[in-house]
């Protein structure tokens, strides 16, 4: 297995393979997610692919809920991760790829995550045309907004997994 088990809380241990959603955990180190994102390019910050919230850059906080800690089983709060790449280039949505890391509280599930805060760590641009109203974006576009929240683009696939694999050693990888 090239993804063995990640100690995450003292002692416990996490299995890559988790076959039902396990209870938020505060987390002392970050969790290394994938997502797609829409763009907004008039304000030049990404949006979440299914709710209009945009990512800020810098560490992002979920929003309150209900009066509880994010996230909680059977609401829909917190920030959305998923494992792998592969997950995020198949998922229905269409957008600009990227790695972030989730902390805080974190619910595992078993393709992703979700997670009281995020930040976005790097962004992978493909050769896929994104469209922003009537406008087609282009790299330069990506390259701005990639510059807002301080990280870096890549159009190599190759190169963006070899930056978010040795970015950090304390990130965990599921």
């Amino acid at each position: 297995n090239p993804y063995p088990a990640k100690t995450l809380v003292g002692s416990e241990k996490i299995s890559t393979r988790i076959n039902k959603v396990r209870t938020a955990e505060q987390f002392k180190s970050p969790v290394l997610g994938f997502r797609n994102w829409r763009v907004d390019a008039d304000e030049g910050l990404l949006l979440s692919s299914m709710k209009a919230t945009s990512w800020q850059p810098g560490v992002n906080l979920a929003n309150t809920c209900e009066g509880h800690s994010h996230p909680v089983s059977g609401c829909h709060c917190g920030w959305y991760a998923y494992y792998r790449l592969s997950q995020a280039q198949n998922s229905s949505y269409s957008g600009i790829l990227g790695a972030c890391a989730g902390a805080g509280n974190v619910e595992l599930h078993e393709t992703g995550f979700r997670s009281s805060e995020v930040q976005i760590l790097a962004l992978f641009f493909q050769d896929q045309e994104l469209k922003y109203k009537d406008k087609i974006l282009t790299f330069s576009d990506i390259e701005n907004i990639a510059a807002r929240y301080k990280v870096p683009v890549f159009t190599e696939q190759i190169e963006f997994l070899y930056y978010v694999e040795n970015i950090s050693d304390n990130i965990v990888r599921m």
